[in-house]
């Protein structure tokens, strides 16, 4: 067993658009009245690269490109730009190779890369922050097929911070995991249902916590995806994905959030041109 549909010499590359929003404020799990009249939104543009090494050893990256609009009734509207923490992960695929009965274990390891940008508004939803270290990545990932249409599939990820950054900040640790089920119609069209949890540690500023960060957050995240299999598109692909909240209980008061929506666009091939 061993083995990745990311063969060697075969490249994914994928554009990103993630748009969230945050309005409300909570308190722990309560709305509170947001006096402050504050707001954010941000757009998240990512260029993504997976490159399979050997069997089912590949290596992804992204390049984050991140648009942040904070407003309230004191400063007015502020907007940002930066560049995020690029991720650099390495991942191996096992897989049973057999159908029906069809299963896969992906597990990976890396680091977010400094970028040397800088962010104010925070993102907590985001896994693409700005922390200014060199963060370690723990990932997991496993599916199994019952027919060949329908599946099961669970994801976990963690993000730690093991040191601060040059201005004394230390970002909270992030955890996320979650699981669901998935459809496959004709072997190109997929639809999917996950939920998922999220689980991020304050931060800290010179070893002091910072009371209205980190928290807990449940999303469901439905997504739909085309894979074209045929002609001149061949190897190009369409998903949109949208995590909603169903639970959020937040460190102190701060904005919660409304929704985030992310539409990728993405090509593979064969660098050898088999």
């Amino acid at each position: 067993m061993g083995g990745s549909e990311l063969g060697e010499g075969w490249l994914d590359l994928g554009l990103g658009l993630t748009y969230s929003r945050r309005t409300q404020m909570h308190r722990g799990a309560h709305r509170i009245p947001n006096m402050n009249q504050a707001q954010t939104s941000s757009r998240i543009y990512t260029l993504n690269a997976t490159a399979g090494i050997w069997r089912g050893l590949s290596l992804k990256t992204t390049f984050p490109l991140l648009d942040v609009t904070a407003k309230d009734a004191e400063h007015g509207t502020v907007r940002e730009w930066a560049i995020g923490d690029m991720p650099l992960v390495a991942s191996y695929l096992f897989s049973s190779g057999t159908m029906p009965r069809d299963w896969t274990f992906t597990v990976g390891a890396g680091a977010y890369l400094p970028t040397g940008s800088s962010l104010k508004t925070d993102i907590p939803s985001n896994p693409n922050f700005v922390s200014g270290t060199v963060d370690p990545i723990a990932t997991l990932a496993g599916s199994y097929d019952f027919m060949p249409h329908f599946g099961l599939l669970a994801h976990a990820f963690s993000r730690i911070i093991v040191a601060e950054n040059t201005d004394g900040y230390r970002a909270g640790n992030s955890f996320l995991y979650g699981a669901g089920a998935r459809i496959r119609y004709f072997g190109t069209f997929v639809v999917a249902a996950v939920v998922n949890a999220l689980h991020r540690l304050e931060d800290r500023h010179d070893g002091v916590e910072e009371g209205m960060t980190g928290g807990d957050w449940i999303f469901f995240a439905p997504s739909i995806g085309y894979l074209f299999t045929k002609g001149a598109m061949t190897g190009l692909s369409l998903m949109l994905s949208a995590q909603i909240p169903v639970y959020q209980r937040l460190n102190g008061r701060q904005l919660a959030e409304n929704f985030n929506a992310t539409l990728q666009l993405g090509y593979g091939f064969n660098v050898f041109g088999e």
